[in-house]
């Protein structure tokens, strides 16, 4: 998965796979957009290395054009 485009994380239903929008920074209301978004995966609440945080999205992205690498993590800050 990856998003070149408009750089935004679209959220879609279990099942049906309808879309219901973009993961929202809690700051500015705004859609969350990371420059060069390669990939992203939920956490598993397993243990290290391969688990993470069942609450938290980890994302991998090329950033300054593909020339540098990103790893991240979006967490619910607002509760």
């Amino acid at each position: 998965m990856g998003n070149f485009g408009d750089r935004r994380i679209n959220a879609y239903t279990l099942g049906k796979g309808n879309f219901r929008g973009w993961l929202r920074d809690v700051r500015t209301g705004g859609p969350i957009a990371i420059d060069g978004l390669w990939a992203l995966r939920v956490g598993n609440g397993g243990g290290a290395p391969t688990g993470g945080d069942p609450n938290a999205v980890y994302f991998t992205a090329g950033i300054n054009g593909e020339q540098d690498g990103l790893f991240g993590t979006i967490t619910n800050a607002g509760g």
